[in-house]
């Protein structure tokens, strides 16, 4: 009877020895692939919005996402990462130890501030992103009235003649690659520029490309000056314009 007993003893040790040696060589590869696939190098697309740290935290939020193919996995098969001002993100498997991101950014033209945010839309006029964060590098619309805004929905101006402008001169503003801080209309839509500590003057009229135009060649004219240009009355071909400086 002790025998049998001390048999049963020996067989579930014996057992339990194979079940830890079997559990300790899984542990064993798996610390062996978790390290041999240590993500070291992140290579990462310039972005106009974000430094390489700032994105890091949205793209790398956990342990697994420090091994190179747990982190291509997690991001091929999980939902797309959400990041303000980024349309898409794709990662791509280098080698054991590095990968690269590519970024691609929504192609925003320009701004309006609406109920303490800022409602940024495209070339068409879609809103693209709702922030409280003001990206510099993005012209500001000012003066414009508007119902309710929604992500992904045409810009809600009240005024269509107010619409037609605003997207004219965003489309120009991108054409001619020309900075403006803001843009401002009147009641009368009336439109006034700002660019760095010059204010111009373009009046209400239906397309403002031959007066954009002519400013991208005066610029290079006017930097470090303090003023206001006047070009109002502006037609193409048109030799000079009045700019009063200011002090």
């Amino acid at each position: 009877m002790g025998g049998r007993v001390q048999m049963r003893f020996f067989r579930r040790w014996s057992l339990l020895k194979k079940i830890s040696v079997v559990f300790g060589m899984i542990i064993i590869m798996l610390l062996l692939f978790y390290f041999s696939f240590s993500l070291k190098n992140i290579e990462i697309d310039e972005c106009a919005y974000y430094t390489k740290d700032e994105l890091l935290k949205y793209i790398q939020t956990d342990g697994w996402d420090h091994n190179t193919v747990l982190f291509c996995l997690d991001h091929k098969f999980s939902e797309q990462i959400e990041i303000p001002f980024i349309q898409k993100v794709t990662v791509e498997y280098v080698n054991k130890n590095s990968v690269k991101i590519r970024l691609y950014e929504k192609p925003i033209v320009g701004c309006i501030e609406y109920m303490n945010e800022y409602i940024y839309f495209d070339k068409d006029g879609k809103v693209l992103e709702i922030s409280s964060n003001r990206l510099s590098d993005i012209t500001l619309y000012g003066g414009v009235s508007f119902s309710e805004m929604h992500i992904y929905d045409t810009l809600a101006v009240k005024d269509n003649e107010v619409f037609k402008k605003i997207m004219d001169l965003s489309q120009l503003i991108s054409k001619y690659q020309v900075t403006i801080d803001e843009v401002m209309f009147d009641p009368s839509q009336n439109v006034k520029l700002y660019a760095d500590q010059i204010q111009v003057l373009l009046g209400n009229r239906t397309s403002y490309e031959d007066q954009i135009a002519e400013l991208v060649n005066m610029m290079p004219k006017l930097i470090g000056l303090k003023g206001e240009l006047d070009m109002r009355d502006f037609k193409a071909g048109q030799s000079s314009t009045i700019f009063k400086e200011m002090k």
